[in-house]
């Protein structure tokens, strides 16, 4: 670990990343557990929350990021390690995104949204580029699709673009169908995969998570 904490502060569930930063908690004092219901019993899935409504991250020196991700690699007994990046180009996303092994770009059929996205993977290639990689780590997630075969449509055309100007392709992770439970869910705050886990959307996030997951495995040693 980069540093010891000064302070220990127990997790109850309101320490964030926040906290991590200011040195007032150590990395494993600041991740949250939470149990998903499992035909096995429990799965736990460890989250280290963010701070709603600050730009902490992008506050940070260069160093004070590096430091960041070196603890996130020292932690053992995982298998995947998810981190949620906030939409646009601010430097440390950047940063983060370059460092990552896998980039889930997340888009939309908008026109608006594809040319957003098509800035970020110009951004993020260039980036990967001085970090010493010759080829993207991104792949492409169409969200909110009319239908699976909408979200290849949407996904070819970004890739034909990318081709044709950014000489990379990204891959295409998978299609996330247009679903209104998800709106709904949002709204009561409840988790979406548990009480929706038979609809279309959570049916297409859970093959998108298996493909992950697969390439994780193939990529072990």
């Amino acid at each position: 670990m980069a540093y010891q904490a000064r302070k220990t502060v127990r997790t109850d569930g309101t320490t964030s990343i926040t906290h991590l930063l200011k040195h007032q908690v150590s990395i494993t004092d600041a991740i949250t557990p939470y149990f998903l219901p499992d035909t096995t019993g429990r799965l736990q899935l460890d989250i280290l929350p963010g701070h709603s409504g600050a730009s902490t991250l992008n506050l940070l020196r260069p160093d004070r990021i590096h430091d960041l991700l070196a603890q996130l690699r020292a932690l053992s007994g995982y298998d995947i390690i998810l981190i949620d990046l906030c939409a646009g180009i601010d430097w440390s996303s950047r940063a983060i995104a370059a460092a990552a092994d896998k980039l889930l770009l997340v888009t939309t059929e908008e026109p608006t949204a594809l040319t957003d996205a098509y800035a970020v993977l110009k951004l993020s290639i260039k980036d990967r580029q001085l970090d010493g990689f010759s080829r993207t780590n991104a792949e492409i997630v169409v969200n909110q699709a009319t239908g699976i075969r909408s979200g290849q449509a949407v996904y070819s055309v970004l890739a034909e673009a990318c081709r044709r100007f950014l000489h990379q392709v990204p891959q295409f992770a998978g299609a996330i169908r247009r679903d209104r439970r998800v709106s709904e869910t949002i709204r009561l705050q409840q988790p979406f995969m548990d009480v929706n886990s038979g609809s279309v959307a959570a049916i297409d996030v859970t093959r998108i998570a298996k493909h992950v997951v697969d390439d994780v495995i193939a990529a072990s040693p």
